[in-house]
């Protein structure tokens, strides 16, 4: 009975022991739970201004310009708030020691902005001259140079006819530099053996008799656009051999006997 009380007493004591444990671990259960409310509160709390933080971000993001746009993009994501703080923190000490250096540098930099500014407003506005005298131009253009094409059309006509005559070509066109006016000019080719094709009248490719009969149909060309009684030309046939000074009269005469005939 002895053994049995001293067991008992053991056992209470024991039984007292693990209640006061149970007692801490429930106290310490009551703690946690009232930090984990806490803490889903504050999540609850981080959540919603995050969310908030997200839209002003993306408000901001929407108003930046095309180069902070650019500067953004060029931050590498691995780098966080603190490492860009530490960057501008650089760079502040970096213009700092600049402005000690150069006072003047801050304000230099201001003019040179200021000058880039109204070299950008004068070249917007060069630049819309430009399309105003350009839409200007073209619809000049598109007045006179469908006549100039007819004109010189009528030309080539012509003169391809008088070359037909003596069994060789010839053809007048406007040569065209697009937007270089005074390189516009009119251009003679022909051809006066079958093995060939038409070349640009110059005094490299044909002989002087060559160009000659080619000078004299294109003045009868010419002449065709405009009616006279009677046309006077002084030695016409200088440099000709005899064979192509017979084809030229003999054209001449043809011309003006079908102008005469219409007459």
């Amino acid at each position: 009975m002895i053994l049995c009380q001293i067991r008992l007493a053991e056992a209470g004591s024991d039984a007292e022991i693990l209640q006061r444990r149970i007692e801490d671990v429930l106290r310490d259960l009551e703690a946690k739970k009232t930090e984990s409310t806490g803490l889903a509160q504050h999540a609850t709390e981080c959540a919603a201004r995050a969310r908030a933080l997200q839209g002003a971000c993306r408000k901001i993001i929407q108003g930046l310009s095309p180069e902070e746009s650019e500067f953004m993009n060029q931050i590498p994501p691995e780098k966080n708030a603190e490492d860009i703080e530490t960057d501008i923190e650089a760079e502040n000490a970096r213009l700092d020691l600049l402005h000690e250096g150069n006072p003047n540098a801050i304000k230099q930099y201001e003019d040179r902005a200021t000058r880039i500014r109204n070299l950008e407003d004068k070249i917007a506005e060069r630049e819309k001259n430009l399309k105003k005298h350009s839409a200007a131009i073209a619809e000049l253009r598109n007045k006179w140079e469908p006549v100039i094409d007819r004109l010189v059309a009528k030309i080539s006509t012509a003169f391809s006819k008088s070359f037909e005559k003596i069994n060789c070509a010839g053809e007048v066109r406007v040569h065209k530099e697009e937007d270089e006016y005074d390189k516009w000019a009119i251009q003679i080719l022909v051809k006066f053996r079958a093995n060939e094709s038409l070349q640009v009248l110059n005094n490299q490719r044909q002989s002087g008799g060559e160009r000659a009969v080619s000078t004299v149909f294109y003045l009868m060309a010419l002449q065709s656009l405009a009616r006279s009684p009677f046309r006077v030309v002084d030695e016409i046939n200088q440099g000709m051999d005899p064979r192509n000074e017979r084809l030229v009269h003999h054209r001449m005469v043809s011309i003006a006997c079908q102008e005469y005939t219409s007459q």
